[in-house]
């Protein structure tokens, strides 16, 4: 189901405790662009709840955050999850990415390869031949792509009994390099995987302030 809302609504968002007055930007099927005047910036994977009224009724969406806002000044991306199945097994909002990777368990010194499924701000699944266990604490050399490679420490919390077994692996420590390349990749993956809209009017913020001054300078001028 496609929200059914129109850039230029106002609403709320209900995040971090707080509730703030909000600006929809764009929308794209279950993704919208909104501002964000929270006081405490979120971070992405963070749960929230948006609302929009009007004379017949009031839209509830409950959503979390894609892509968090750097600055004050900035917006935000929200998600809506696509089933409530989904929402329950995955906290974050997951990318494709298929792409080789390497990475070592600890403790051992041979490396070993994997393919990348997807990937969260929060952790990825992979294919590997290498079997490994759950609760097995691994280090990934993460290189996305145009991006440097990251070290980034892991847990393997899913095994699928699979060959190639299938391993979702949970991240424990996300260096702020890693998590600025995660967010960027993620924010290209949202220009390429959704409509033009978020393309077109995201990041908002610039765009909105140019055309409102230009609009009080057309209404200065007709005074």
């Amino acid at each position: 189901m496609h929200l059914n809302l129109q850039p230029g609504n106002t609403g709320f968002v209900h995040l971090l405790h707080e509730r703030c007055p909000v600006e929809l930007v764009a929308v794209a099927n279950d993704t919208v662009g909104v501002t964000c005047p929270f006081a405490h910036l979120p971070v992405a994977g963070a749960m929230a709840d948006l609302v929009f009224a009007d004379n017949r009724y009031t839209a509830f969406y409950h959503m979390q955050v894609v892509v968090a806002p750097n600055e004050p000044t900035d917006g935000m991306i929200l998600q809506r999850a696509a089933s409530a199945t989904y929402a329950q097994r995955r906290r974050t909002w997951r990318v494709p990415l298929q792409d080789t990777i390497a990475f070592q368990r600890q403790g051992e010194k041979r490396p070993g390869e994997a393919i990348v499924i997807n990937i969260s701000c929060e952790g990825l699944l992979m294919v590997t031949r290498t079997p490994l266990e759950i609760h097995d604490t691994i280090d990934l050399f993460l290189a996305l792509p145009e991006q440097s490679a990251r070290k980034v420490t892991g847990r393997v919390v899913r095994c699928e009994s699979t060959y190639p077994g299938r391993y979702g692996v949970l991240f424990m420590q996300l260096p702020p390099e890693a998590k600025r390349s995660l967010t960027y990749f993620m924010w290209q993956q949202l220009r390429a995987l959704y409509p033009k809209e978020i393309a077109a009017l995201w990041p908002g913020s610039g765009r909105r302030k140019r055309m409102k001054m230009m609009q009080e300078a057309e209404r200065n001028e007709t005074a």
